[in-house]
């Protein structure tokens, strides 16, 4: 949990989100996030990503 840093100093947990690739590497983080629209911000960063991956390949 700490190599993702979703616990904080106290050892509790931190509620965050990351999107890690089929490599295993975190290619974004929201450190702390509300749960009100976050589910909206996740769906867009991932079509960003996706659509940038596309226009790589």
């Amino acid at each position: 949990m700490r190599t993702y840093k979703a616990v904080n100093e106290q050892n509790r947990l931190v509620r965050s989100t990351l999107i890690i690739n089929p490599e295993g590497v975190v290619v974004h983080h929201w450190p702390s996030v509300t749960p009100r629209g976050h589910a909206d911000m996740i769906r867009a960063k991932l079509e960003e990503l996706q659509g940038a991956e596309k226009s790589k390949g």
